[in-house]
């Protein structure tokens, strides 16, 4: 008698009677198989369904690799159908909207899309808000590119003892020479050094936004007491080295001008 009248439960994939081996039963059909064979089976099935998935899935983004985004919806001419520019998902050709993205083939535009819009520019901080510093009138931060790198400012102290060091010998050759056009050259080194960190003060001032230290710094010309409110301006609240270094250098030409003129008398005896 065969194998198939004992039992009746023979494997549908290798034909061997499989009453006595693990078994699944297809719902559908009332057929048998073996259990080892049907996942073999099962496994087989998932690789041809992916690599079909994986044909298709290359097809899709060749076929958005040679369409540019901004080019009116193709049409594949085989099935007749609009494939989307932005996912590359084949739809119907009557069809407004992607249904893989939502893309709006009208409009060019996906659902969530923003346009970018420029950032408003920031607006110069006010004395005393609180934008502007911790104190009144306080300057904004700036930059080593905002404030310049110049060799006073790339080397501040020796800058400072070269500037110093410079109106110091010219002061000795003033105060040793008979004749007085050193130390008018002393005068003009002085009141020049002393207007360009006046101007500097002022337009300093005024590019920080700091307006009340602006009207400060100008008003020295006409209230020289508010000459300490500028010192205080320009080593604590300003950052602009070079500015620092050219009040250094100017105190020290103010003080070595007095020396000469007074050692020598000056316009008297």
């Amino acid at each position: 008698m065969s194998q198939g009248m004992v039992s009746g439960k023979v494997c549908r994939f290798c034909g061997e009677d499989c009453s006595a081996r693990p078994r699944v039963k297809e719902a559908d059909t009332g057929r048998y198989a073996c259990k080892s064979c049907a996942e073999q089976a099962a496994a087989q099935a998932a690789q041809q369904a992916a690599a079909r998935a994986t044909v298709a899935q290359r097809a899709r983004a060749a076929r958005v690799a040679s369409t540019p985004a901004s080019a009116a919806p193709a049409f594949d001419p085989d099935a007749g159908a609009r494939v989307c520019t932005n996912c590359g998902s084949t739809v119907a050709a009557s069809a407004a909207k992607c249904g893989g993205c939502g893309f709006d083939f009208a409009t060019g535009k996906t659902p969530g899309m923003v346009e970018a819009k420029p950032a408003p520019r920031p607006k110069a901080a006010r004395p005393g808000s609180k934008s502007s510093g911790k104190s009144s009138g306080k300057s904004r931060r700036w930059s080593s590119a905002e404030v310049g790198m110049d060799p006073l400012s790339q080397h501040p102290w020796i800058s400072t003892l070269v500037g110093v060091g410079a109106v110091a010998g010219l002061g000795v050759l003033a105060a040793q020479a008979e004749d007085p056009s050193l130390t008018a050259i002393l005068w003009i080194v002085a009141f020049a050094i002393s207007l360009l960190v006046y101007v500097g003060a002022i337009f300093g001032a005024f590019r920080d936004g700091s307006t009340g230290w602006g009207v400060v710094n100008a008003a020295n010309a006409v209230l020289p007491i508010l000459g300490l409110a500028t010192l205080y301006w320009i080593f604590l609240v300003n950052e602009r080295i070079y500015l620092r270094v050219t009040y250094a250098i100017g105190v020290a030409t103010w003080v070595t001008l007095m020396i000469v003129t007074q050692g020598r008398g000056w316009g008297g005896s």
